[in-house]
């Protein structure tokens, strides 16, 4: 897997990246543990897995950190 550079940083990123929305959600847990297996092998190390997929409803950030006030 080609890496790339970030910014002016000595951190080097996969050239694809494995969007993890779906994660634990539509997909069941044991085959988003495959999902993410595979691309490890495959060297991706670039994975998008933004707290706005929940809805900002992140049970793992404080709520300060979400930018919803309930």
């Amino acid at each position: 897997m080609e890496q790339r550079k970030v910014g002016r940083t000595d951190l080097k990123i996969s050239a694809i990246g494995l969007g993890c929305v779906t994660l634990g959600r539509e997909i069941d847990e044991e085959t988003s543990y495959r999902v993410l297996d595979y691309a490890v092998e495959k060297g991706i190390n670039w994975f998008d897995s933004a707290e706005a997929y929940g809805g900002g409803q992140c049970p793992f950030l404080p709520q300060e950190c979400t930018g919803h006030r309930g």
